[in-house]
């Protein structure tokens, strides 16, 4: 907006001769190297704001000398307070920008400094994923080598990517397990199929056109199904041998389904043996970091309402819960698709994506104006729901770790509290009302979080308690 304003304006200036008017010059020249100079991100103030703070006092009142029905400065004087008043903003803005990254620089790094220590003590107990995963993957291919030397000498190697494709991006027992079955049923349908197919196909075009498309469709199931997509490889694959080898045998393609099966085998009992991770632990685990960052998110929105020069930009905040959701969504797959517990779990999946939806409405109120209140009163109604809110979240990860004692406030008592307070007939208190309603329409979206955190809350086994209690 600055840019914009500037450009066209000085060019206008220059053009009816503006510029001829010494003080006029100097000023405007003094006004922009100021703003040019200004470093606002700075944690430390510099001089160059307060000159460019400056500078536009003096442009004000040699304006205020200028008379507009003067001809000499009528063409022109216009375009004079248009560069004062967007220099105006852009100076104000970035004034509170830098009060409120020095009153954060100012904070105490105290809780910074516990929390890397923390996450220093976490890395430092056990070992970290990758490496279980890598013991895994090396136990894993010492034992499809061994047993695959003995299926098929020639082509032990199958058992062993086999092994290696089952575990590969898989956390749980139980996604090692469905990507295991996924894959054998995939080689075994591709095989059968492709040996058939190749069998009645002579090698020439019409074959190197199947197997162009073997190649299409592998990758175009790719991000949808992993059966298919092994499916496709494993006809692939046939044709291949079909092309090169001058003729597919039966034998090969059967060592090719047994060095599969005995890959996945291997590579599923290793997962279920070293260092398990079991698909429930992991659930809860995506579960607890999920509730935690939106604990964090929720109280970064309320707490714009009491704290001037707070920032409330929520929208990283909102792109980590989404990550986290979908997560949640991958880690809960393996259940999903089976039968045990199916039902409930898609039940508590549909709450986590509805609170979702709520953060999403946040994140578009808090790039909106900004929300600080004045009034006591509404400090103390926002301090607690803040309050409550944060207990609730941390009830709800006990509850989710299986603690048993959680308790949660239903917060409907305060909720109807500040409604039945606003007083929509009293005109003397009109400026009050209006904030009023605003807080009532800021804070909706919190209500409806918190009423989904209760009910999973009370879900897994926690009392609902009144916030007065």
């Amino acid at each position: 907006m600055l840019l914009q304003t500037y450009s066209p304006a000085i060019r206008k200036l220059s053009e009816l001769k503006a510029f001829n008017h010494f003080d006029i010059q100097q000023l405007l020249l003094k006004l922009v190297e100021s703003i040019r100079e200004a470093e606002v991100l700075n944690e430390n103030p510099t001089h160059s704001l307060t000159d460019a703070a400056q500078h536009l006092q003096e442009l004000r009142q040699k304006l205020s000398e200028l008379e507009p029905q003067d001809k000499r400065y009528k063409d022109w004087l216009y375009l004079i307070r248009r560069i004062e008043t967007i220099s105006n903003h852009v100076i104000d803005e970035a004034y509170e920008l830098q009060q409120a990254i020095v009153k954060q620089e100012k904070q105490p790094q105290k809780e910074a400094e516990e929390k890397e220590d923390v996450e220093d003590n976490d890395e430092e107990t056990g070992l970290k994923p990758s490496t279980k995963k890598s013991i895994q993957a090396v136990i894993t291919a010492v034992a499809t080598l061994i047993f695959g030397s003995f299926l098929s000498p020639s082509h032990q190697y199958w058992a062993l990517l086999a092994g290696y494709l089952v575990l590969l991006g898989t956390e749980t027992i139980g996604s090692t397990f469905v990507k295991a079955v996924q894959r054998s049923v995939g080689t075994l349908l591709g095989a059968a199929v492709g040996f058939v197919v190749a069998s009645f196909v002579s090698p020439g075009i019409l074959e190197i056109t199947l197997l162009f498309t073997c190649v299409f469709m592998t990758f175009y199931f790719f991000p949808i199904t992993y059966s298919f997509m092994s499916f496709w490889i494993t006809m692939m694959l046939a044709f291949m041998y079909d092309m090169l080898l001058g003729g597919i045998s039966e034998s090969l393609l059967l060592g090719r389904v047994l060095d599969t099966l005995v890959g996945v085998g291997i590579g599923l009992a290793v997962s279920a043996l070293v260092f398990p991770k079991k698909t429930r632990d992991k659930i809860t685990d995506t579960s607890v970091e999920y509730v935690a960052a939106l604990k964090e998110f929720v109280h970064t929105y309320l707490h714009r309402f009491t704290k001037q020069y707070a920032f409330a930009n929520l929208a990283d905040k909102g792109m980590e819960l989404e990550k986290k959701l979908k997560q949640l969504h991958v880690d809960s797959d393996p259940i999903i698709k089976g039968f045990v517990g199916r039902s409930r779990l898609q039940q508590f999946l549909t709450v986590f994506t509805a609170i979702n939806y709520y953060a999403k409405h946040l994140v578009a109120s808090s790039t909106r104006n900004e929300a600080f209140y004045k009034e006591a009163e509404f400090h103390g109604v926002v301090k607690e729901v803040e309050e409550k809110v944060a207990s609730n979240f941390t009830q709800l990860e006990k509850a989710l770790r299986g603690e048993r004692g959680t308790y949660v406030y239903t917060l409907e008592d305060v909720r109807q509290k500040i409604e039945q307070s606003l007083d929509y007939f009293d005109t003397s208190v009109q400026s009050r009302n209006l904030q009023h309603l605003q807080l009532l329409h800021n804070i909706y979206y919190v209500w409806k979080i918190n009423q989904s955190v209760v009910h999973l809350a009370k879900e897994l086994g926690a009392e609902e308690i009144s916030s007065e209690d």
